[in-house]
């Protein structure tokens, strides 16, 4: 940001060496030169405020942008746990019906009935097995679940976020118009002052 407190210095010293006797400067007059002053400093005033605005703005944006991503992330994480998890459900059911088709030959070879005992045992294996699964799809579910309330969350804290930053950048502007009438008004009162007050 350009500083203009260097201006209103040179304007103090140039009005003071180029005082002449009778109060009045050779090229121009003190008011002139308070004038110019206070010209620069409502400048200076009015692009520090803007300045603030549009960073305070920027950073609402930069909130609410942030935000959006980090759900997007979240949400594609969730949709590759259902999706992973979906795959992984499957190959592990069509692994586990080998293996209890793999048991029940092997009582087929081995002389068993499939009656009584055996058909029991491979009917609660195959109730074990199915738990199994749903007990992981359940898990996942509940992982992919919270990672969407975590995309959620960062869109609302995104959110306050840029609420903050939009308040400051009204209460920038506020402000700075506040000290620009300020300046003006005491500008104009010094400026109607009589003569024999200044």
């Amino acid at each position: 940001m350009i500083d203009l407190r260097f201006f209103q210095i040179v304007a103090f010293f140039a009005a003071f060496y180029m005082a002449e006797p009778d109060g009045q400067v050779a090229l121009f007059g003190i008011d002139d030169l308070v004038l110019a002053g206070i010209i620069i400093t409502m400048t200076a005033t009015g692009y520090s405020t803007y300045s603030q605005y549009e960073t305070q703005k920027q950073a609402a944006d930069n909130a609410e942008d942030q935000a959006a991503y980090n759900a997007r992330v979240a949400e594609n994480e969730a949709k590759e746990e259902e999706q992973r998890r979906s795959l992984e459900a499957h190959a592990e059911s069509l692994r586990k019906r080998r293996a209890r088709a793999a048991m029940e030959a092997q009582y087929a070879t081995s002389g068993v009935l499939m009656t009584g005992t055996p058909a029991a045992v491979l009917t609660e294996q195959a109730g074990t097995d199915e738990w199994e699964i749903q007990e992981k799809n359940r898990q996942s579910a509940i992982w992919a679940n919270n990672t969407r309330s975590q995309g959620a969350m960062a869109i609302w804290q995104g959110n306050e976020k840029a609420e903050a930053y939009n308040q400051a950048a009204t209460n920038s502007l506020i402000s700075g118009v506040g000290n620009m009438a300020g300046q003006a008004l005491s500008f104009a009162y010094s400026w109607q002052k009589p003569a024999s007050a200044k």
